[in-house]
């Protein structure tokens, strides 16, 4: 056993060596090994011996990093938990890495009818369009007429004519409402295309009280008054019925040709005529006077308006309201309290935008003010607009606790002010002679890499300055100066 152990031994050798005699004492046994006979013809093989290795020491440690690069900030690693950085959102896979999910016509609708109701939505209508496209699937006329409804909204013009072209091409039928929202597109366009819109109109065969009214639009945009007048001598002719669309489309006519006092005849005249007049109507005409500064004309036509049997609405009084800007700003805010004495109406934000402007007008930053914080009480929170009136008030008036309270709302409501609200920010900052604070919101706007228009918001910058009106030549010259070297070392650095 021992032999066979150690692995020496052939077994020709074994077999031999079992055959001799093995001695042992009764005594003691013999511990000396039994002589071993070498064999000639295994003098030169060699023997391997099995043995346990020994353990191994452990590995030395490695040595030790070198040190990090010098960083402006702790790594996340030494932060409190509450200041560490929180992990990536996990992305989703893009097309290359899983297949999409195959779109069916219904699904496409469906997405498209949900995307057309939002003002921004163009792009990702025409990425749906696209996507059925790419799978070969035919649209019907409601997926154009939804794509069109989109291109409507958003005044894209040259991609209703790409869809109008593609609509022709694969035979699709065109219905009145494809041809609304066509009409509609080329007169939001800004050089209609009239032949195209006659052509689209004549191609129906049964024409619909929505399709004239959307060609009234259409030459209401080129000025074309007697034009107007024609389409609505048609539906009279073809038993078209108009509505109160089909009124307040014509006053929009002859306001844009002859003027708000020629409106208002021929808006009695069609009251006569025993046509609907909606509200809209006499907000044409109430707008149109306060433009060419008649408010005394512009109230009397508001109160017409009973006469006429027609209630006055929220947005009829916020047309009057701002009619009286700039002229008789007074009667703006006696024209607000009656509105909140005597109707449910309470305002909305463009009210208080129409009282703001007044209030502009006047110079009265306290009464701005109150505005201000009674639009922040109400349920219209600040926008852009508000924020940028506030500002200009804070300016004149050289308020500059009005500018700090203003950038703390626009943090707590995580809005980004626009380029023309970061200029008058810097603008009120340098007429408080607070330039640290100028420099700094300057500074901040321009890291952020926004200023694309250079030229643009240093103007709006100085037309700032300007509306705050300075008290002498020499508080203007000041100002002009300092936007002077604010520019001149930021085109230095840049």
């Amino acid at each position: 056993m021992l032999a066979f152990a150690y692995g020496a031994v052939p077994s020709s050798t074994l077999s031999s060596r079992c055959a001799l005699p093995i001695t042992s004492s009764a005594s003691a046994p013999s511990t000396a090994r039994p002589a071993r006979r070498r064999n000639p013809s295994h003098r030169h093989r060699t023997t391997t011996r099995v043995s346990v290795a020994a353990p191994r020491a452990p590995p030395p440690p490695p040595p030790p990093s070198p040190p990090p690069p010098y960083m402006p900030f702790p790594p996340p690693s030494l932060l409190e938990p509450s200041l560490r950085p929180s992990a990536a959102p996990t992305q989703r896979p893009s097309s290359t890495d899983q297949p999409a999910r195959p779109l069916t016509l219904h699904a496409a609708n469906r997405r498209l009818k949900s995307l057309s109701k939002r003002p921004k939505s163009l792009q990702t209508c025409l990425a749906v369009f696209d996507q059925l496209h790419q799978q070969r699937i035919t649209p019907d006329k409601y997926t154009y007429s939804l794509l069109l409804t989109a291109c409507a909204r958003a005044g894209a013009t040259n991609e209703a004519m790409r869809l109008y072209q593609l609509l022709q091409q694969q035979r699709v039928p065109l219905d009145n409402h494809l041809r609304v929202n066509l009409l509609t597109v080329i007169a939001r366009s800004k050089q209609p295309h009239v032949p195209l819109a006659l052509r689209i109109f004549s191609s129906s065969p049964t024409r619909s009280t929505a399709l004239c009214n959307v060609l009234i639009d259409v030459f209401v945009a080129t000025h074309n008054a007697h034009a107007a007048q024609a389409v609505h001598r048609y539906m009279t002719g073809a038993s078209i019925p108009p509505d109160a669309y089909t009124v307040s489309a014509l006053i929009r006519a002859h306001v844009a040709t002859g003027g708000p006092y020629k409106a208002l005849t021929a808006l009695r005249d069609m009251w006569k005529c025993g046509l609907s007049v909606h509200s809209s109507a006499f907000g044409q005409v109430i707008s149109a006077f306060g433009r060419i500064g008649h408010v005394d004309q512009a109230v009397a036509l508001f109160d017409e308006m009973t006469v006429f049997g027609v209630s006055p609405t929220q947005n009829t009084f916020n047309i009057l309201i701002a009619a009286c800007e700039g002229r008789d700003s007074e009667k703006a805010f006696e024209i607000f309290e009656e509105m909140i004495a005597t109707t449910a109406f309470k305002g909305d934000r463009y009210t208080y935008h129409a009282l703001i402007k007044c209030a502009l007008s006047q110079r009265d930053t306290a009464r701005v003010r109150e505005l201000y914080a009674r639009i922040k009480q109400s349920r219209f929170q600040p926008n852009q607009v508000s924020y940028r009136m506030a500002l200009d008030a804070a300016g004149m008036g050289m308020d500059l606790d009005f500018v700090e309270q203003i950038v703390s709302d626009v943090k707590r409501n995580e809005c980004v002010l626009r380029m023309d609200g970061v200029a008058t920010l810097v603008a009120a900052c340098i007429r408080c002679s607070d330039l640290q604070a100028a420099l700094a919101h300057f500074s901040a706007f321009v890291n952020c890499g926004r200023c694309e228009a250079e030229h643009a918001f240093f103007e709006d910058i100085r037309r700032a300055l300007r509306r705050f009106d300075c008290d002498s030549v020499c508080d203007s010259g000041h100002t002009k100066r300092v936007v002077d070297e604010l520019e001149r070392s930021w085109r230095r650095e840049a």
